[in-house]
């Protein structure tokens, strides 16, 4: 039953472990990035998980791969 009572606390870890990522990594990190620190399967994964909390204008497509603008966030 353990594995059901983490899966309560995983959206709140995350938001905030993104939000100290913000605050240390200005101005901007790879999704790359996130989706290995947050623990997510892809970076499409990360990329949703970011757009179902209203960011999806801080992600950018640059040449190298998608970026998340933490300094705008």
């Amino acid at each position: 039953m353990g594995a059901y009572l983490m899966d309560i606390f995983v959206v709140r870890e995350r938001l905030a472990a993104l939000s100290n990522i913000c605050k240390a990594c200005k101005p901007d990190v790879k999704l790359r990035f996130i989706t290995e620190e947050l623990g997510f399967e892809s970076d499409g994964d990360a990329a949703q998980f970011i757009c179902d909390y209203n960011r999806q204008h801080l992600l950018e497509e640059k040449e190298d791969g998608q970026i998340f603008e933490a300094a705008k966030s």
